[in-house]
């Protein structure tokens, strides 16, 4: 059996059973550098980082990087100039006092709407309408400059569409003298220089670049291991435009592969160390189905797979994050085949209850879309396992 949490790279390793048990679900997108040859677009010998607590830090005059906005006081003053690059607009954010404020205020504004229409059944669509327009009123009363107000103001989803991040003075930041925003979906980024960033309008330097380059989600801690099956096949291909799955769990033609927390699993739709633990006693149990039979391999039919696959795309129909640019949809600007309109169907929307009811049906049917090789016989356990405590 070989565990996989994470690998070096060019390691190569083979194996009966391969567990993808890595609970980082996400690749994480680094920066590469290069030289100045010209052969590239990063020449920067100034230092590069990613996010975190200590980030900007004192000595540092001028600094880049979208999600560096700092909320001590003491580093007001250190700072000649921070400026925050975006692509898009933030997720529609609020301090934590508003979020209650403007869920009442929002269902009260709904419910008039309502009465008003004349329509016999409640549309819950209009309560999400409604908190979007009270949650963009508060960016334009906490920032003072409109212009700047309406490029950090979403629009391609309405509020708790995406998950609400709680924030500390963030738009109170853009009123500062020495904050400014850059909109790279006006001015695109052109390169980085031995000095800071070019756009298409003008350079900038800097101390400092803070890269926030996202993530490649669910498939994309994944597609950084060459994971072969049948006839050498690759899972980075088979998921180029899309993961299908058998219940978020194993793939057709890549036998013992178990994803306890894979693409189109119900993990990431409920609270993730619970959903974590769903899908291990699955794979547990379906590993002490096999053991028991002497089964060597487990491998799901295509026909499961795909009816699978086709259950959680028709379940994104009707969600309200569906067309929204969010990892749910598989949306990053940053890798190739995952802009905005190209649906990547990652999540099991059903529910955690309805998800678990589904894997233990399967089960109950003596494990039913899959076909196991090698002889059944007896109790033995080719695979066999020892406690902690021995």
């Amino acid at each position: 059996m070989l565990l996989v949490s994470s690998l070096l790279p060019s390691e190569h390793f083979g194996a009966q059973l391969l567990l993808a048990a890595d609970a980082r679900v996400h690749g994480a997108l680094q920066h590469r550098r290069r030289g100045g040859d010209g052969d590239g677009h990063i020449d920067h010998r100034r230092p590069t980082v990613h996010p975190g607590p200590d980030t900007v830090g004192k000595g540092l005059r001028r600094a880049v990087g979208t999600g560096c906005l700092p909320d001590r006081e003491d580093l007001d003053a250190g700072l000649a100039a921070l400026f925050e690059q975006q692509h898009a607009p933030p997720a529609l954010v609020l301090v934590q006092s508003e979020v209650e404020e403007v869920a009442q205020e929002a269902f009260a504004a709904a419910v008039v709407q309502w009465r008003e229409s004349g329509i016999p059944q409640f549309p819950r669509a209009w309560i999400i309408q409604a908190a979007r327009h009270k949650a963009v009123d508060r960016i334009r009363r906490r920032v003072k400059d409109p212009v700047t107000a309406e490029k950090l103001t979403p629009r391609d989803h309405g509020f708790g569409v995406q998950r609400v991040p709680l924030e500390t003075r963030y738009f109170e930041a853009y009123n500062r003298d020495n904050v400014h925003l850059v909109d790279i979906s006006e001015t695109p980024l052109v390169r980085v220089t031995e000095t800071g960033l070019r756009t298409s309008a003008r350079d900038y330097e800097f101390d400092i670049i803070i890269y926030s380059t996202g993530f490649d989600a669910i498939t994309g801690a994944f597609d950084q291991i060459d994971i072969s099956g049948v006839g050498g096949d690759k899972l980075f291909s088979k998921w180029r435009d899309g993961p299908s799955t058998f219940l978020g769990m194993l793939v057709h033609g890549f036998p013992n592969l178990l994803m306890p927390t894979g693409p189109q699993s119900g993990s990431a739709s409920t609270n993730f160390p619970r959903g974590i633990e769903t899908g291990v006693n699955w794979c547990t149990d379906l590993l002490e189905h096999m053991w028991d039979r002497g089964y060597t391999s487990a491998d799901p039919t295509l026909t499961a797979q795909e009816r699978w696959s086709a259950h959680v795309t028709k379940m994104y129909a009707i969600m309200l994050m569906r067309k929204a640019k969010s990892w749910f949809t598989g949306y990053n600007s940053n890798v190739p085949g995952h802009e905005h309109g190209k649906v990547r169907y990652f999540v099991y929307n059903g529910g955690t209850p309805k998800y678990v009811a589904a894997i233990n049906d399967v089960a109950a049917k003596g494990y039913e879309g899959i076909v196991f090789g090698g002889e059944a016989r007896g109790t033995a356990r080719p695979m066999a396992r020892t406690s902690a405590a021995e």
